[in-house]
């Protein structure tokens, strides 16, 4: 009886034990990562977190759980400079991530402290931007009442209708649901032509405002 309780202490202290070592594997310390770089593969875009985005990218990540999936992994690619020279590489599409094992985040990571920090320009095209790539994610994760508050509420009349009809409304979202080249396409139009007349400012964001 001894025997057999000692085996079960032993077992739960061993699972305890590679359940810390696997987490290890995933949790990156603010003081010891020296800089972190975001990169899209497809259009080219690379970016550093200044510090404070730094820290609150890392709390993120950390605070993430285990998942099996890889959807949409190759979006983007994080580069995690350690001061001792060792660089991790993670798969990201903003909220999967993958190094040795796959994790979930709570919030797209890549959108809040990356894509809304463009200096480089207007505060216009950055909530445009901001509008249309939530459009793009909601799409994905079929949330269809967020996916039309991306639009106006003029538009917003005409999406309600038409959703009354499945067949009509799938066509629709298969039309505004774009590869990741066309994408990219559209973003580098909205950032040269700051999203013409085909945006408008309601309740305090940025509307697509057509159909």
């Amino acid at each position: 009886m001894i025997t057999k309780m000692k085996k079960i202490k032993y077992i739960f202290f061993l699972s305890i034990i590679t359940s810390c070592s696997v987490q290890k594997d995933f949790l990156f310390k603010a003081s010891s990562i020296e800089k972190v770089e975001f990169f899209q593969e497809y259009s080219g875009e690379k970016f550093t977190m200044n510090n404070k985005e730094k820290k609150m990218f890392l709390k993120g990540i950390n605070n993430a759980i285990k998942t099996d999936s890889t959807a949409y992994l190759q979006t983007y690619k994080i580069f995690m400079h350690h001061k001792n020279g060792k660089i991790d590489t993670l798969l990201t599409n903003g909220r999967v991530y993958r190094n040795k094992n796959g994790f979930i985040t709570k919030e797209n990571l890549i959108e809040k402290y990356v894509l809304e920090h463009d200096t480089s320009i207007s505060e216009k095209i950055q909530g445009i931007l901001k509008t249309f790539r939530r459009l793009r994610m909601f799409l994905k994760e079929e949330k269809y009442e967020e996916v039309i508050g991306c639009f106006s509420k003029e538009i917003q009349w005409y999406l309600k209708e038409i959703r009354k009809n499945k067949p009509r409304f799938k066509q629709w979202c298969l039309a505004w649901t774009m590869k990741e080249e066309v994408y990219n396409k559209y973003v580098k139009e909205i950032k040269k032509k700051g999203g013409s007349n085909n945006f408008v400012y309601e309740d305090n964001e940025w509307k697509i405002d057509e159909k």
